[in-house]
């Protein structure tokens, strides 16, 4: 499996867009706000002949889901998403709090992701992480083949995420560090959905909020 990331949106958010061999891809936690940045994210997948099948969501803030009307418009595809996330404002409400551009369209997610599933596209395998904190319906993507984890907001090179938005919980977020993150192993890559690459042990030894 290979990886493209995209730094989007005001915050700075990563857009990864996830590829193997049978030229299969898709998308997690699509923030693209502008237009100059879904056009980047098109030509990315027009140069590598990559078709788009899937649109995963690691929590439905704002910032991570900007581009989501346009993956829908273009490519078809609805966010999918874990159920716990659905009893948070409106991602176009969300825009409003946060002083962003408001979206051109608003998607209904798919309720299909909760930790334990498997994720398939091509001949990659994802599995589901439940990782409640940062928001309720918080999740991961772990390919233990790449040895790659994705966990949105959860936790960053140097710091975790911050549990002060709507229904975060300081408490959910730390057993969801300790007791599935760092259950990892060590030398897992983590793509966090903001700030660059990490690994799990590094994180366990020098983020000074563990």
């Amino acid at each position: 499996m290979q990886v493209r990331s995209f730094s989007v949106n005001y915050f700075a958010e990563n857009t990864y867009v996830l590829y193997d061999s049978t030229g299969e891809a898709a998308v997690i936690d699509c923030g693209c706000m502008l237009p100059a940045e879904e056009a980047m994210l098109d030509q990315f997948l027009a140069e590598h002949h990559l078709r788009l099948v899937r649109h995963l969501c690691t929590h439905l803030h704002a910032d991570h889901l900007l581009g989501a009307w346009h993956l829908y418009r273009k490519y078809g595809l609805r966010p999918e998403a874990n159920g716990r996330d659905a009893s948070l404002p409106s991602i176009q409400d969300q825009a409003r709090m946060l002083g962003l551009p408001l979206p051109a369209g608003e998607v209904a997610p798919l309720w299909t992701m909760k930790g334990g599933d498997t994720v398939s596209f091509g001949e990659t395998t994802l599995h589901v992480l439940d990782l409640p904190g940062h928001s309720p319906g918080s999740i991961g993507y772990y390919c233990e083949e790449a040895g790659q984890v994705y966990v949105g907001d959860t936790l960053f090179a140097g710091s975790i995420g911050r549990t002060d938005l709507w229904q975060g919980d300081y408490a959910q977020l730390e057993r969801s560090l300790h007791e599935v993150l760092f259950r990892l192993p060590g030398d897992t890559v983590v793509y966090p959905g903001h700030g660059p690459q990490t690994t799990i042990q590094y994180e366990q030894v020098n983020n000074p909020y563990i």
